[in-house]
């Protein structure tokens, strides 16, 4: 082997082992307030295959722990056998706690049943669908319920656990972002921020649970109880309460602000450029002197 390959592989090497020693390190903060723990949670996160993502389950689980989610509730399209693949994963692992849930499309809108454990029937009434889910003890969430989504919805506001006042649709659209809030001002709804994951940034919007302990069924408990606090362009919805209780301490805020879609740091992201050019550029020389 030359050495202009042996150098590739050592530049690549240090990039990968710099990224992986900087996701290690990266502990998630412990924040208890009034004694709740403020958990960091995605209520919306899709996986590959079957669900149009481009993470596997374990991917997905991985990708929590690089942003510091406490929990994340994977819900495919009208299955849940990639949700439990990913709770299997993370157990075995120890990573983040893992809600299995769906996306269920209702026949009227878009349903996001969280805290699960059979599949859901879909294309059904939205009230229907919101019994089968309370009945397996889980809650109900509206997905991304803007006006065009949500034809014909309004018996369902009544029974929603929660509605997504936050989602990568507000960003740069301000429409977007007045539709999400005056639907969850309809009802008594908990505030939910969610990234809704499918390609991209891993965790961007978020929804701080102030729950009783660590624990999916404790993070259930919270949501239907409406104590969750999120976080938009410096304002701040649900509870609050614990808006204020946040406010006064000062961390979540933080930490919601510290959510912010990540960059390569200087010297990871240098150190992989630097490994791709060389590959490149001297894998090219190689080629080119082994045909001759």
């Amino acid at each position: 082997m030359s050495v202009r390959l042996l150098l590739i592989g050592a530049m690549l090497t240090a990039a990968l082992a710099t990224r992986t020693w900087h996701d290690l390190r990266r502990q998630t903060p412990r924040v208890v307030l009034n004694g709740y723990q403020a958990l960091a949670v995605v209520f919306h996160v899709h996986t590959h295959p079957l669900s149009s993502a481009a993470l596997t389950p374990w991917d997905v689980v991985t990708e929590a722990q690089r942003a510091q989610l406490d929990a994340i509730a994977v819900t495919p399209h009208n299955h849940v056998w990639a949700a439990k693949m990913a709770r299997w994963f993370s157990g075995l692992i120890g990573g983040p706690i893992v809600l299995v849930g769906e996306e269920i499309s209702a026949s009227q809108c878009d349903l996001l049943a969280v805290g699960i454990d059979q599949t859901i029937a879909w294309g059904r009434r939205a009230l229907r669908t919101i019994g089968d889910i309370r009945r397996q003890g889980g809650i109900a969430i509206a997905a991304h319920p803007l006006p065009g989504d949500w034809p014909g919805c309004d018996e369902a506001v009544a029974r929603l656990d929660g509605s997504e006042v936050v989602h990568p649709l507000v960003f740069g659209n301000d429409e977007n972002a007045a539709a999400l809030r005056a639907f969850n001002a309809r009802g008594e709804m908990a505030a939910i921020g969610d990234t809704d994951f499918h390609i991209g940034q891993f965790g961007m919007a978020r929804t701080y649970v102030f729950a009783r302990e660590r624990s999916a069924e404790a993070i259930v408990e919270a949501v239907r109880a409406r104590r969750t606090v999120v976080y938009d362009r410096g304002r701040a919805y649900g509870d609050p309460a614990l808006v204020q209780l946040a406010a006064d301490d000062g961390r979540v805020p933080r930490m919601a602000a510290d959510a912010a879609p990540r960059r390569l740091g200087t010297v990871d992201g240098a150190v992989a450029i630097a490994g791709l050019i060389a590959a490149i550029l001297f894998g090219s020389r190689e080629r080119t002197t082994l045909e001759r």
